[in-house]
């Protein structure tokens, strides 16, 4: 939630700083605050990407007894939430600054739908490998989306005129 929120936050104050005019200190204007807002909203997901890959391969090691009182439930509105603001994104996806905002709501869905989906299993079959099992596909899905991500912002603030490499596919 730490990194959730100071994404958001960062995108916020870094959206705001973009419309902010030229001055003597940034004669170009302050554009570029939501290029590094990206890249380093990009490095959050890795990072909360590795956090959840670690935390899912020590529990399919050693699977924990979830308890399900309740948890579909929550996980139910709290997908539908995640939902409303991936929605509320989806349509304003323009900069790096924005990709990065999105791609965490993102990330917050996906593990929700983690948590319906192990949440449904454990109580029906009593399957609790499938909360970790879980985790360790969104982490991928998480890693999978920050790279193209990552890639471009940095591609930007380096300055950089050749393309990307090919291992980067969705890097423009």
């Amino acid at each position: 939630m730490f990194f959730d929120c100071s994404a958001l936050f960062i995108g916020l104050y870094a959206s705001y700083m973009a419309k902010c005019d030229a001055d003597k200190f940034y004669t170009y204007g302050y554009g570029r605050f939501e290029v590094l807002s990206g890249f380093v909203n990009g490095l959050f997901l890795v990072f909360v990407a590795f956090t959840v890959l670690s935390e899912s391969i020590e529990r399919i090691l050693e699977p924990p007894t979830v308890s399900s009182d309740n948890l579909l439930l929550i996980s139910v509105l709290g997908c539908l939430v995640n939902l409303f603001g991936l929605f509320s994104f989806h349509g304003d996806m323009e900069g790096q600054n924005m990709h990065g905002v999105f791609l965490h709501v993102l990330a917050d869905t996906l593990g929700s739908v983690g948590v319906i989906v192990s949440a449904f299993l454990i109580e029906n079959y009593g399957l609790y490998i499938s909360d970790p099992i879980c985790s360790l596909l969104i982490s991928g899905l998480i890693l999978a989306a920050s790279f193209p991500l990552l890639s471009e912002s940095a591609t930007i603030l380096a300055q950089h005129s050749m393309k990307p490499p090919k291992f980067f596919k969705g890097a423009k």
